[in-house]
């Protein structure tokens, strides 16, 4: 009986901490300090790099908008890629078109890492739910002691390579994700800034690699969750009975009137599940949980 609670805290202890990563794959930070938050961080508007437009015929536009479904204006009028971060007064980005807003999500995003402005990061994994096969009273009963909500802040200085802090993590670029990758995007006006949010469509067991959550998250794979699980508690598991879904995940950026990021807002909502573990000799041991991770980005200075 000794051995299997031990087996069973174990298992619970290391699955805590396998988790707490899956939602967003975290590699160390310079400059964080961890506070204890009592919700997840708040979502932001983010700054974004603006598309410059060549028209023929010039619009002026104030109204503030949300692009759902919008045609691309007059036929008469052309765009081109963002050039140089300037948002064209002919045609503002209230009025692009889905495919133009997400060339100026994309671009916007990806000058944060050629440019280097100083910001800061907060990094917060709210869990959810968590249930096991085994020892349900002891997971409710510990679970503020085993997933406790910490907010980790990093500061990044302007001019230091931010690739490492921000997404998508060890990369150089920081968004390539295509009309076909996302669920939607929508631009809003809030004051004089742009807001553009791009929602993702479900997905299970992404792979970081060359697929849509790999252009603008770095997601944990259940390969990283069946090695590290497996290796913590010298347990058993098949790679084929761990999953890892994702779901209602979307990423919001805030542009000034320069086309600048001023701030970027990542939920990451993800269900692990792993089944048929075995621990110490106990066998078919089943985990699941699901939890909420934020990585908010702003105090931008360009």
């Amino acid at each position: 009986m000794k051995k299997n609670f031990k087996a069973i805290i174990a298992s619970i202890l290391v699955f805590s901490m396998v988790f707490a990563l899956s939602s967003c794959k975290q590699d160390p930070e310079p400059e964080t300090t961890t506070t204890t938050a009592s919700a997840a961080t708040t979502s932001a508007l983010t700054t974004v790099s603006a598309t410059t437009v060549q028209t023929e015929t010039l619009q002026s536009t104030t109204a503030a908008t949300t692009v759902a479904g919008t045609t691309a204006g007059p036929a008469e009028t052309q765009s081109t890629a963002p050039v140089n971060g300037n948002i064209s007064q002919s045609l503002l980005p209230d009025n692009y078109t889905k495919e133009q807003a997400l060339e100026l999500f994309n671009t916007a995003l990806n000058k944060v890492k050629t440019e280097k402005p100083a910001f800061t990061k907060e990094h917060v994994i709210k869990l959810e739910t968590f249930e096991t096969s085994v020892a349900n009273t002891i997971v409710n009963l510990l679970k503020p002691v085993l997933f406790p909500e910490k907010l980790i802040t990093t500061n990044v200085s302007k001019g230091e390579n931010c690739d490492a802090v921000f997404p998508v993590e060890d990369k150089t670029f920081a968004s390539r994700v295509t009309m076909s990758d996302i669920q939607d995007i929508t631009v809003t006006k809030e004051g004089e800034n742009y807001v553009l949010t791009v929602t993702m469509p479900e997905t299970t067991n992404p792979e970081n690699g060359d697929d849509a959550y790999g252009r603008i998250f770095k997601c944990k794979t259940r390969q990283d969750a069946k090695d590290e699980y497996a290796e913590k508690v010298k347990a058993k598991i098949d790679l084929n009975k761990v999953t890892m879904r994702f779901n209602n995940c979307s990423a919001k950026l805030t542009l000034n009137p320069q086309g600048q990021v001023i701030h970027y807002y990542q939920y990451i909502k993800s269900t692990l599940n792993i089944t048929g573990v075995e621990v110490m000799g106990i066998k078919d041991i089943s985990l699941s949980g699901d939890a909420a991770s934020v990585n908010d980005y702003l105090n931008f200075v360009w």
